[in-house]
């Protein structure tokens, strides 16, 4: 087993400047030690508290058994709201019980079944992309790649685009949206100039239009081609019969670009970081891809990627992907003998909550058994949250674990994977978990296939 220490965080809450300093430049540096061992923090800060919890009781209450008493994270918004608009990730209320109802159906498993030959084509592309040659690779590029071109054909089809200028502005948008500006954090109004995110703005206005042209040539044409972005012009309220609003739809397609291109990614890179150093365990998951791969891909593919599936699960559990979750209070509340009231902010902290010793024995220790069945029935549901949890879970969480798992196996089947340089990568909190080098890996093709 590989043991792997993700940060050392500060031993006690930082001070009002230099917490603002450090959320600005890696949140993931600025949440104190006992929440991993249960602790809660409140901070005031500008008349509102800042409640940080890693407990999955709190997360229960927060997600599911006092939700009403929560709305989707003021700074969440401030943050993605020019690219996402009202999307699922943003949307409250109404809105997003809406939403939720018509895309569901989108994301049944039959349905997402569909995709398996389009993530083997771009998991046999990224093969392709690693090459023939052995040597140092950034992984973090390629996997973003695969990922875009993922997303490409499940959302957009045969549509037509410019796709090098949509890759860069989705990197653009999360460099410069992915954490909150100054003045969101002192909560100052919104005509106090929040610098830098110029280019940003600007990137989501571009990444908007493409969204558009896209969904107005599938209706100009009749396009009906199974992708996602025809089947949100199909979709119906199962109540009322509506669909969505080209503005709603745009709003969507932008939430699944983006959260699907960015935590896959991220995941995958973690995953090959911590296979990588065990070459046993490397063993075992390349005898089983080359027995489960077969032509077509399909269901009973995936059903023999059983330890693939676990292993990025417990790669998530290490490194997160999505570091953490937000929450305003709607209504006055209290927890763990904390008044919250209106206005305050609740953050559930899943990076610290997934190292906790009490939750998962010997926490910084790579162990996918953690994820065989009996040990997740064991486990509280709210121990373990890399897509949230809830009624506002992740709507595409299966399908990323698809993408992933099935990446996995066909980068496995080729290549072996070893650790390039004895630094260990660093995680940069900014939307998702992303290694600080891009996870740079020696990548040697195997001669054995």
């Amino acid at each position: 087993m590989v043991t792997s220490r993700l940060i050392t965080p500060p031993p006690q809450p930082l001070g009002t400047i230099a917490a603002l300093r450090t959320l600005r430049r890696n949140p993931a540096e600025y949440w104190p030690s006992g929440l991993y061992h249960g602790e809660t923090f409140a901070s005031p800060l500008m008349g509102r508290t800042f409640f940080e919890t890693a407990r999955p009781d709190h997360a229960k209450t927060v997600l599911l058994d006092k939700r009403d008493h929560f709305e989707r994270s003021s700074l969440v918004k401030l943050m993605l709201g020019d690219a996402l608009g009202d999307g699922l990730i943003v949307a409250d209320g109404a809105s997003w019980k809406k939403q939720r109802a018509i895309a569901a159906p989108i994301f049944r498993q039959d349905h997402l079944d569909d995709f398996l030959p389009v993530i083997d084509r771009a998991a046999v592309a990224c093969v392709g992309r690693l090459g023939n040659t052995s040597g140092p690779q950034p992984m973090l590029p390629a996997m973003l790649d695969t990922a875009m071109d993922i997303i490409v054909e499940t959302m957009f089809g045969a549509a037509r685009f410019d796709r090098r200028q949509t890759i860069a502005d989705i990197d653009l948008l999360l460099k410069a949206m992915g954490a909150p500006a100054m003045p969101d954090l002192l909560n100052l109004p919104g005509w106090v100039p929040r610098l830098g995110l110029a280019k940003g703005k600007a990137a989501a206005t571009r990444l908007r239009a493409v969204c558009q042209h896209v969904l107005d040539a599938k209706r100009a044409d009749g396009d009906s081609d199974g992708g996602m972005t025809a089947r949100l012009l199909e979709a119906r309220d199962p109540e009322t019969g509506e669909g969505l609003s080209d503005e709603a739809i745009v709003d969507n397609i932008m939430t699944f670009v983006g959260a699907g291109h960015e935590t896959t990614s991220a995941g995958l890179c973690w995953a090959l970081y911590l296979i990588a150093q065990q070459p046993d365990l490397q063993s075992e998951l390349t005898a089983q891809a080359r027995n489960a791969l077969c032509d077509p891909v399909g269901p009973q593919t995936m059903a023999q990627l059983d330890l693939h599936w676990r292993v990025f699960q417990e790669a998530m559990r290490l490194y997160p992907p999505i570091a953490a979750v937000s929450r305003n209070v709607a209504g006055g509340i209290e927890i763990d003998g904390q008044d919250l009231k209106c206005g305050d902010h609740v953050t559930l902290v899943i990076m610290a909550m997934h190292r906790n010793p009490d939750l998962w024995p010997d926490p910084d220790t790579f162990d996918a058994d953690r994820f065989l069945p009996e040990a997740v029935k064991q486990r509280d549901r709210y121990a373990y949250m890399p897509f949230g949890a809830g009624p506002t879970i992740c709507i595409g969480w299966k399908l990323a674990m698809m993408e992933a798992t099935l990446i996995l196996a066909r980068l496995l089947e080729a290549f072996e994977f070893t650790p390039a340089q004895s630094r260990t990568p660093y995680p940069v909190v900014r939307v998702t978990t992303r290694p600080d080098d891009g996870m740079i890996l020696n990548v040697s093709r195997r001669t054995d296939i």
